[in-house]
């Protein structure tokens, strides 16, 4: 299960190219289901109600539908163990609403569970908060608080992609391969600061 989420999550470079938060939904999923199995067995901190409404949205595959699914949730179990595969649903709704101020929000709730949530999952997150501020128009770029977020999140993503294990079932040289395209997306021109303290316009990550 682990090698499969690495994989996934060294893969995010195409995936969110094609669809924001492809990655991050298969790598929740993934996970709560063995979550779910793990239940059975008394391992995990979730009732079997709760499980299922996770299920439910997570299946759901109307991003509208399913964000007002996931807001039901959020509201009924405001503390579960389960908002660890819920938030990077978030995001991928999100990503297909094109609500990228949305996609940042969420990505950084993910962000901020903290050492719940491996390197892996935290270089995702702060990937989708990178490539969501390039799909942010010019005037929402150049908010220097939304520009400086940024520009911590390339910084941070580039320190969890360092600590991300290479998957058994990769060779050395494509997990270098991989890593050096992602390191490559992250790479940032960093931004000096105006006589006011603040940060121009920039653009943080790139294809």
């Amino acid at each position: 299960m682990s090698g499969t989420r690495k994989v996934a999550g060294l893969a995010m470079v195409a995936a969110l190219c094609l669809i924001l938060g492809n990655g991050l939904s298969a790598v929740a999923q993934a996970q709560a289901a063995a979550g779910g199995q793990d239940a059975g067995v008394g391992k995990q901190p979730y009732t079997m109600p709760e499980y299922n409404s996770y299920q439910a949205c997570a299946s759901e595959k109307v991003p509208a539908t399913q964000l007002k699914c996931l807001d039901d949730f959020v509201s009924k179990y405001p503390n579960s163990a389960l908002l660890i595969y819920v938030y990077p649903l978030y995001v991928q709704a999100y990503g297909q609403l094109k609500n990228y101020q949305k996609v940042i929000e969420y990505a950084d709730k993910v962000i901020g569970l903290g050492d719940k949530i491996d390197a892996g999952g935290q270089y995702q997150a702060l990937y989708a908060h990178c490539f969501a501020y390039n799909a942010l128009s010019a005037a929402q770029q150049a908010d220097p608080a939304t520009a400086k977020a940024a520009r911590d999140s390339a910084v941070a993503g580039l320190k969890a992609l360092d600590a991300v294990k290479k998957p058994d079932s990769m060779t050395d040289d494509a997990f270098a391969t991989q890593k050096k395209q992602i390191q490559i997306y992250f790479k940032l021109r960093r931004p000096s600061r105006t006589t006011q303290g603040q940060y121009p316009s920039i653009r943080l990550c790139w294809h």
